[in-house]
């Protein structure tokens, strides 16, 4: 076969002399021992990608760019740099130890690659074999077709080297793990080829790594990387690029009123990612209303979710408290919260580790509370930890664990635990459930007032915190001024009486004027380091996709690798939702008492108002019980854990 290239390419030669617009160098082309074109690469981007010397390359967009045929032709292709008279300029093929492989998250998502690969492999002398099945060619090269679903999967090519390495519809890849792993694989044992990756995409899947590590590439300047340009990774020197595409540079499709129709039929956002690649427009993203950098074109000011760490001076009467998901393998993270004034809920420092036990953990939470509580006048916080926290194992639940790390720094009593002790779980267990709520009540009012940090199971409750997360980022309006058409009114006097005209003017007599939008602001990372600010969390936040696998809740946030910063937030999210009936006394009567002040200067008239407000809040808010704190009202009703 390597002599049949070669004739090829030399029979080819002769064209180019009398036809300059047909140079290889200006387009990439196979051809047949009798020199007819086998394939040839469209101009712009899918021949960019075969003449790329970039390590990772990833192309995509718009659906119909000529993606797929690029990888069919990267997979095989040669190095221009070579000499013509080297058989390795031609094709990769003709060397026996070629090896490449290509893959996709199912094997049966790889049919249609296979066939089209058939259809220009055979024409250069290949067989197709085996299962799962490859390309072999008479001088030994091989390339394979394999599946890459998960992590597991990446596990058993550790060993084989891979000269290219092929992946259709990267974003499908769900965990950006999978896809390093794999990259372990690309490599090249003889130094006269050259190892390298290419993937192609759609700007729609769960796997939206794939915007940071190429599409959305930050310089030291603050600076996007342009598209098409070539980067080189810091840490490791390797270089990547991303090369778009989209329908218009397909000559084949862009034409087609059927194929263009079809793409123009969908919905907004799919529309906007197939049609336009647009890479803000992701099918399948769970929170579409997300603006991390503020709004885009046509949209109103209020569509930005993300502010700079610390813009906004936090005031020490504001209610205070966390939100956090632990995780040893994956990231513990937690979350602080305070609401401002109008219910605008801030998310505004994050703190997020691997690897580190319950116990330290709780110790370095304290450290990272210590500023916080200072600056409280009740100095307490709440924390919410994820249900699974509270499972006992063997010695001591996740969440005794790290209450035991904050006591460690904050002194022994400074945090205390919403949970059964083990004598209050036997009474509950033996169905004496009114004396194990009476202990814990008991052992509650006592403690409780003393603790700093005091940590309470966070509601689980997934779809349930979709929805209102969903909420807080909503920036368009639903609520606008609205007055009485006098005109109607004045009908309504005549035809029903003044009892419905006086109902009519009342339903505007109270109605909102306005809205505090958005209702959630989250803390960027600033300039002075990525320690300020919630970078993790803006982050996931932008990839998080609907679930939509089988036998799965599509409504739910699907679970994948990196999503821990979204647990933790949620957590914070759904205790905000029940904050109403647990504000802080000195929170509630400082945000009225504000108002109060921009209409008063009298002492004596705001010391009579600070007093009524006081027994408002006791009126409106106290246990009937006997437990009093500050962070609770009513008391819950305890399960056994």
């Amino acid at each position: 076969m390597a002599a049949k290239i070669k004739t090829a390419e030399q029979i080819f030669s002769e064209v180019e002399k009398s036809n300059s617009s047909f140079a290889i160098k200006d387009r990439y082309r196979f051809v047949s021992p009798a020199g007819h074109i086998i394939w040839e690469a469209n101009p712009g981007p899918q021949n960019d990608c075969l003449y790329s010397n970039a390590f990772e390359i990833l192309t995509g967009g718009s659906r119909g760019g000529g993606k797929s045929d690029g990888l069919v032709a990267f997979m095989v292709k040669g190095d221009r740099n070579k000499p013509a008279n080297d058989p390795l300029h031609h094709s990769y093929v003709n060397h026996k130890g070629y090896r490449g492989i290509v893959f996709r998250r199912n094997a049966t998502d790889l049919e249609e690659f296979i066939s089209r690969c058939a259809d220009i492999y055979g024409q250069m002398g290949a067989v197709l074999k085996g299962k799962p099945c490859y390309f072999e060619w008479p001088t030994g090269a091989r390339v394979y077709m394999n599946h890459l679903e998960d992590v597991s999967s990446a596990e058993k090519y550790k060993g084989p080297s891979y000269v290219r390495v092929g992946i259709e519809e990267l974003t499908l890849i769900a965990n950006k793990e999978t896809y390093l792993r794999i990259l372990g694989s690309c490599r090249s044992p003889f130094p006269e080829m050259k190892a390298q990756v290419m993937s192609t995409t759609n700007p729609d899947g769960p796997g939206q790594w794939v915007k940071d590590r190429f599409v959305e590439v930050f310089m030291a300047n603050g600076k996007m990387v342009p598209w098409g340009k070539m980067m080189r990774d810091a840490g490791t020197g390797l270089t990547r690029v991303f090369i778009p595409s989209k329908l218009s540079d397909n000559p084949f499709l862009r034409d087609s009123p059927t194929y263009v129709g079809v793409l123009k039929s969908q919905e907004e956002h799919l529309r906007r990612a197939w049609l336009d690649g647009d890479w803000n427009a992701l099918s399948g993203v769970i929170f579409t209303e997300f603006r991390p950098k503020g709004p885009r074109d046509h949209e109103l000011p209020e569509a930005n979710h993300v502010v700079p760490a610390y813009s906004v001076a936090l005031q020490p009467y504001w209610n205070r408290w966390i939100g956090g998901d632990w995780g040893y393998r994956h990231y513990a993270a937690f979350y602080k919260f305070c609401q401002q004034p109008g219910g605008r809920l801030h998310c505004y420092d994050e703190f997020c580790r691997k690897e580190m036990g319950a116990f330290e953990l709780g110790i370095e939470l304290a450290k990272w509370c210590i500023p916080d509580l200072d600056g409280l006048p009740e100095h307490q916080m709440e924390l919410y930890l994820g249900p699974d926290a509270f499972v006992k194992n063997e010695i001591r639940s996740t969440a005794e664990q790290i209450q035991g790390g904050i006591n460690m720094v904050l002194g022994p009593g400074a945090c205390f635990l919403m949970a059964y002790s083990e004598d209050e779980r036997s009474a509950a267990q033996s169905g004496d459930h009114e004396a194990a709520q009476g202990a814990l009540q008991a052992r509650y009012s006592e403690s409780a007032p003393k603790a700093a940090i005091v940590i309470s199971r966070a509601s689980n409750d997934r779809i349930g915190g979709v929805q209102y997360i969903r909420e807080l980022l909503r920036w368009k309006r639903l609520l606008y001024d609205a007055a009485p058409d006098l005109d109607y009114a004045r009908q309504l006097v005549e035809e029903k009486g003044h009892v419905a005209y006086q109902r009519y003017l009342d339903l505007f007599k109270d109605r909102p004027k306005d809205e505090v939008l958005p209702k959630l602001l989250i803390s960027g990372p600033t300039k002075f380091g990525a320690a300020n600010g919630c970078p993790q969390l803006i982050k996931c936040l932008q990839s998080l996709v609907h679930d939509t696998r089988p036998g799965k809740n599509p409504e739910d946030v699907m679970k994948v690798e990196g999503d821990d910063p979204y647990d933790g937030f949620r957590y914070g999210c759904m205790a905000h939702r029940d904050m109403g009936v647990r504000v802080p006394k000195a929170f509630w009567v400082a945000e009225r008492m504000e108002q109060a002040r921009s209409r008063y200067t009298d002492p004596a008239i705001l010391g009579q108002i600070a007093a009524m407000q006081n027994a408002k809040y006791d009126q409106r808010f106290a246990s009937p019980g006997p437990i009093t704190f500050p962070r609770r009202g009513a008391m819950r009703h305890w399960s056994v854990q």
